[in-house]
């Protein structure tokens, strides 16, 4: 791609990175990280960057880049626009367009949204925008993406996405199948395939023992991190442990994510069955302290209904922890040979996982080596900037040619 040109001087394309997720989001605000890093690490000299973000929080993470950054929360008409696509859900292009012209937004010529945005569809410039998955249409026994108001909501939201996004980011194959059978209009030249990875981050250096004694963990235990929506599943895991503790009466399952709505039945089937030595639930931590959760972990379950793929089983294998996730949509194919896998509905083939990882060295040390493999293989940042570069290159190239706003 050439610079621009401006009264003879040659001028830069200007990208827009706007990030609007924060860590009750879970995976949509690690990969929000991760695509910062991959904008980071791309060689060109021909492009401007600059950062937008939504929430404070992102002061602490982007603190030593040096590049142009600008709060949208402290911009009180932005904020506005912003609640209002949130809460309203109204399609708000003309007051967007009236900031536009009152501000430097206007200025971008391509826009990058790492979670799935509606603003993405009401600004000017070109978008590439990330879809995470389409669980409304697949799951729809799931309130939290089920009921008419959420489902219409996500229609809605994606259905313009896909109409206006010069690029689709999806996690795999079977994404970008889902996106196309979800809504044919697609070009399918617009969709790319950018696996998730595991955040940098996961790599810190951490005292282990410190935040072991803090969280007064045992030392032996299973993980699941996640929020406490239906579709992660939790009563089916703490229903499975309950069959293993009779005859492994020394098992432990430690849970940690944010208090939703199906928490209530996790924590009446533990009391009525007196499981509270054998299952501890903890709210959200820090990314460190998550990251000692994995390496003291004997192993990492996953029994969510939602797909195609997830991020946790990736932040496990990254750190040498055995997993075993549900054997929905692209699970088994993301963890390769690196973990074993249950139907989620099935609470004997859980708690049959479960038994396995608990009491079998040989074969936690052979998974354990082969999801370091996994991820040195095919899922690590570098890789991933590699593919995320490709993209960009690919959208740049076409805006060039045919389609520059």
């Amino acid at each position: 791609m050439t610079d621009l040109k401006e009264n003879g001087k040659h001028m830069k394309e200007k990208i827009g990175l706007v990030l609007r997720s924060k860590p009750s989001n879970g995976g949509m605000f690690q990969y929000s990280i991760t695509i910062v890093d991959a904008l980071l690490a791309q060689k060109r000299h021909d492009l401007a960057i600059e950062i937008f973000y939504f929430d404070s929080i992102w002061e602490k993470v982007l603190t030593d880049i040096d590049i142009p950054k600008t709060c949208i929360s402290k911009n009180l008409l932005w904020s506005i626009v912003g609640k209002l696509n949130d809460s309203a859900r109204l399609k708000l292009r003309f007051f967007t367009d009236l900031l536009f012209r009152k501000s430097s937004f206007n200025e971008i010529d391509n826009w990058i949204f790492p979670s799935q945005d509606a603003l993405s569809f009401q600004i000017p410039g070109n978008a590439i925008v990330s879809v995470h998955d389409l669980m409304h249409r697949y799951e729809t026994s799931f309130p939290e993406v089920g009921n008419n108001q959420e489902y219409n909501f996500r229609e809605f939201l994606y259905s313009n996405i896909c109409h206006k996004a010069k690029a689709v980011l999806v996690d795999s194959e079977l994404g970008k199948k889902q996106l196309l059978e979800s809504y044919p209009f697609v070009d399918k030249k617009r969709v790319f395939i950018l696996p998730f990875v595991p955040r940098s981050s996961i790599y810190n250096d951490v005292n282990c023992e410190q935040i072991k004694l803090k969280f007064n963990l045992p030392d032996k235990f299973v993980f699941y991190p996640a929020q406490f929506w239906r579709h992660k599943n939790h009563i089916s895991l703490v229903k499975a442990v309950d069959l293993v503790y009779r005859e492994n009466p020394d098992i432990v399952l430690v849970l940690v994510g944010y208090r939703n709505e199906a928490l209530l039945e996790v924590e009446r089937f533990i009391t009525e069955k007196q499981l509270t030595a054998h299952i501890k639930i903890i709210d959200y931590v820090s990314d460190d302290e998550l990251t000692v959760f994995y390496k003291l972990a004997r192993a990492m379950i996953m029994p969510s209904y939602f797909g195609p793929t997830n991020i946790p089983p990736l932040e496990a294998m990254a750190l040498g922890c055995p997993v075993a996730v549900a054997n929905n949509y692209a699970m088994v194919a993301q963890i390769g040979n690196a973990g074993l896998s249950f139907s989620p509905e099935n609470i004997n083939e859980i708690a049959g996982c479960i038994e396995k990882l608990w009491n079998n060295d040989e074969l936690c040390r052979c998974l354990s080596k082969n999801g370091l493999k996994q991820i040195a293989d095919n899922y690590t940042q570098e890789i991933f900037n590699v593919k995320f570069n490709e993209i960009l290159e690919i959208v740049l190239s076409r805006n060039d040619s045919h389609e520059k706003p």
